[in-house]
Parts: structure tokens; C-alpha cells; sequence
């Protein structure tokens, strides 16, 4: 029942409920949550952009710096594929980042080379007989050009390192030479190998022909064919004894590039793991 005078209880309530502002964190239909998910996506999405904007930023530094910033320029020349290798790639002496790649062309002279034009930075300490080989960070990392020296023993005695910017124009004009990777070494070693086995299993069979021939033949055979067949075979032992001796030193280069190639790809598998 309602008294003269008096407003209706239960309608002013829902009219109240209809016209109160939505509590904070809630929308207009009253659901919790919306306004703060679409405040997370905005800063999500702009944490991304910012990202984005700074790998931008830190590779147009990186491919740049070395010549607008004095970097030396230096040329490695490689007689392998250089696959995968493109500009501004990194330049490095012992790991660690000493320049950049600036080009890479066919040797006008000999299309069967590759000139990588490399700048470094002016700091750099660049010994004359450095070698460049063309490694990558793990498995499937990005190419990067490795400077080195060659094998002590191969070393020259009088070598000193000089500073890039204090390097001569003949000493700056000289051709860094690119040197396979063990990897790459193996690889080509094994056919090599695998050429030398068969033909030394071809002598081998050979030879134990001719002397089947000699001894196993028919009865009342001659001395004479006997001899011939055992001078036949002693040649053929010969020719295989050559064999064997070429085949037992691929297989020693073989087994000397896999140890370090097998370091290599240890190490690879290892950084792919973590």
C-alpha cells in the first residue's frame, strides 16, 4: 500500500541503480575488468613499438657506424661461398665486435673470389698476417666474419699488431685471406676420402685376382704363365701399397679437421640448447 504523499521506495532504488556511475574498474553494463584490460594492451602494444623501435635503431647504428663514424676500411677475400653473409654483419677478432661488413662483390679479376668489404674500428689492433673465416652463432645463427691468425707455426716472427688508423695504404690495400672452417674442411675432405677407399678396395680386389689366376688355375699350367700372372700381381700390389699410403693420409687430414670441427659443432648444439 502506498501513502498520499509519499514516492515509490522500490522504483526510486532502481532508478538509482539505473542513473549511479559505474563503480571504478567496471564499464557501463556494470562488467569488472574491461577498462583495466584494455589499459594493459595499450601499454603492452606500446612496450612492443618501443622495442621494435630500438632493434631499429641499434641495426642502422650497427651497419653504419663503421663508415660515418672513421671506421679503417679493409677487404677479405674469400675463395669459398660466402652463403648467408650480408651487410652489416659483424666483424670480429676473439669474439668480440671490432667492425662491420659495408659490401660484398665478385673479384672483377676472378669472378671465382669474393671481396667482403669490412670497416673497423680505428682501435683495432690488425696483425699482417690476420686471417678472416666466415662462422655463424649456433646452428642456425647469422654469419659473422671471424678475424684470426693462422697456426703458430705458421706464424711470422717479426708480426706485430698495429692500430687500424695507424695502418699504411699498403698495409690497409692488402687482402685479408678467408680461410674455410674446420666444419667446412671436413666436408670437403670426405669425398676426398671416400674416392681414395674405393679405389683402394678396386686394387686391393684386383690384385687378389691375379693371384687366384696364378695358383688357381688349371692343371699343368706353365711356369711361365704362372710367373707373368705373379709379376702382373706384384704390380697390382704396388699400385695398391701406393693407394693405401695416399688413402692413410686423407684419412689422417680427415681425422685432424674432425676433432675441431666436432669442438665446433659441441659448442654450436650447446648454444642452440640454452
Amino acid at each position: 500500500m502506498r501513502i498520499p504523499g509519499s514516492r515509490p521506495t522500490s522504483g526510486g532504488r532502481a532508478h538509482r541503480r539505473r542513473t549511479a556511475p559505474p563503480a571504478p574498474g567496471t564499464d557501463r553494463t556494470g562488467r569488472a575488468g574491461t577498462v583495466e584490460t584494455r589499459a594493459s594492451y595499450v601499454l603492452l602494444g606500446a612496450f612492443v613499438l618501443g622495442l621494435i623501435a630500438a632493434g631499429v635503431v641499434f641495426l642502422l647504428w650497427v651497419s653504419g657506424s663503421g663508415g660515418r663514424a672513421g671506421g679503417i676500411p679493409l677487404t677479405v677475400e674469400f675463395r669459398q661461398d660466402v652463403t648467408g653473409l650480408n651487410n652489416g654483419a659483424v666483424v670480429r677478432y676473439r669474439g668480440i665486435p671490432v667492425g662491420t661488413v659495408q659490401n660484398i662483390r665478385l673479384d672483377p679479376d676472378n669472378p671465382e673470389r669474393v671481396l667482403v668489404g669490412i670497416v673497423v674500428i680505428p682501435e683495432a689492433q690488425i696483425y699482417p698476417d690476420f686471417e678472416a673465416a666466415l662462422e655463424q652463432q649456433g646452428l642456425t645463427g647469422i654469419p659473422f666474419i671471424q678475424l684470426k691468425r693462422p697456426a703458430p707455426s705458421a706464424r711470422r716472427p717479426d708480426s706485430r699488431p698495429v692500430a687500424a688508423s695507424a695502418m699504411s695504404p699498403a698495409q690497409r690495400a692488402r687482402r685479408i685471406p678467408g680461410t674455410p672452417t674446420n666444419l667446412q674442411r671436413l666436408i670437403e675432405e670426405v669425398p676426398r676420402a671416400v674416392v681414395a677407399f674405393r679405389t683402394l678396395a678396386e686394387r686391393a680386389t684386383v690384385a687378389v685376382d691375379r693371384l687366384e689366376t696364378a695358383f688357381g688355375g688349371p692343371e699343368g699350367k706353365g711356369i711361365g704363365s704362372i710367373v707373368r700372372s705373379l709379376d702382373k700381381a706384384a704390380g697390382e700390389f704396388a699400385a695398391f701399397s701406393a693407394e693405401a699410403r695416399a688413402f692413410a693420409k686423407e684419412a689422417r687430414a680427415v681425422a685432424g679437421d674432425l676433432r675441431p670441427a666436432a669442438k665446433e659443432l659441441s659448442g654450436a648444439i650447446g648454444s642452440v640448447r640454452t
